[in-house]
């Protein structure tokens, strides 16, 4: 990337985007990034609502590369609000990478292993797509809008990712610490990455047009996270007692036992290494004071 062109991340108060404007610029890159929020606006962070008119969004005259890391990606509302969802999701994201690319610039875009249904494992990225959600479908279409733009752009799909001081993990561990029951669900499955990968991962990608994919190497239920929770902070491990998903009452999109995508192709390009998801929870818990700028593998 030009060091005199500044990397523009889009949504740069979303957990991916914060950690990824830290981490470049601690590493010397000049970046600027987006809010939705007014208070924070500066000169290098810029005030942008994807949901307002394109004619509205400041966007800087040169960028090198644009991460797009802002979405609505809540499952619930993207149900509930299906047209006001894609505004965002598909059509304003599609129109911004277009302005992007018009400008000279590259665009990197956040997907999701939503976009399959979870049916199989290691879904492979020339596998036809086959989301089950709303927020499925909204990112399968701006994929497909976005790669018709060309070698310009990027497309990272992730499987859920932990960072450290994850909110979910580090209220359970505190229950846990304090004597008290937790109930994860038995029967729902996550792969998860760990956020410094993440980070790695996508400043490697910058310039590497189309597809791609990352995921934990396996599978685990919140079940098992749960019980490695237990054995990290010393607590018994009957405290640990999960619940299926019918019994949670939870309203959760419908989604198969699989969320492990074919992540060759991305490890031989980098010559990174995943590590196993119950790592990925011990990097969460210990690691629950690091800040976003440390949060880097290099």
């Amino acid at each position: 990337m030009p060091p005199h062109v500044p990397t523009l991340i889009v949504g740069g108060d979303s957990l991916i985007g914060g950690a990824l404007a830290h981490v470049q610029r601690a590493r010397g890159f000049s970046v600027m990034a987006t809010t939705r929020r007014r208070e924070p606006v500066a000169p290098d962070r810029l005030y942008l609502d994807l949901a307002a008119p394109p004619d509205q969004w400041p966007l800087p005259d040169e960028v090198s590369v644009a991460y797009l890391c802002a979405a609505i990606s809540r499952t619930i509302p993207c149900r509930r609000d299906p047209a006001g969802t894609s505004l965002v999701n598909v059509e304003r994201t599609a129109q911004l990478a277009r302005f992007i690319i018009e400008r000279g610039g590259r665009v990197v875009f956040l997907s999701t292993n939503q976009v399959f249904s979870g049916a199989i494992p290691y879904a492979r990225a020339d596998q036809p797509v086959c989301p089950v959600s709303e927020y499925g479908r909204q990112k399968a279409r701006a994929e497909q809008r976005l790669l018709a733009m060309g070698d310009a752009v990027t497309v990272l799909r992730l499987s859920k990712v932990f960072s450290p001081g994850d909110e979910l993990l580090s209220a359970w561990a505190d229950k846990l610490r304090a004597g008290e029951v937790i109930r994860p669900l038995g029967d729902y499955y996550v792969a998860p990455l760990r956020l410094d990968f993440v980070v790695d991962a996508l400043t490697c990608l910058a310039e590497a047009p189309g597809l791609w994919q990352a995921s934990g190497p396996r599978d685990v239920s919140y079940g098992e996270v749960g019980m490695k929770l237990a054995e990290l902070v010393g607590a018994d491990a009957s405290l640990v007692q999960p619940r299926t998903t019918a019994e949670s009452g939870l309203e959760l999109e419908p989604f198969g036992p699989h969320t492990t995508l074919d992540s060759t192709k991305l490890l031989e390009y980098t010559g990174f290494s995943l590590v196993d998801p119950l790592d990925a929870v011990a990097y969460a818990l210990e690691n629950a004071r690091m800040t976003n700028d440390e949060c880097t593998n290099a």
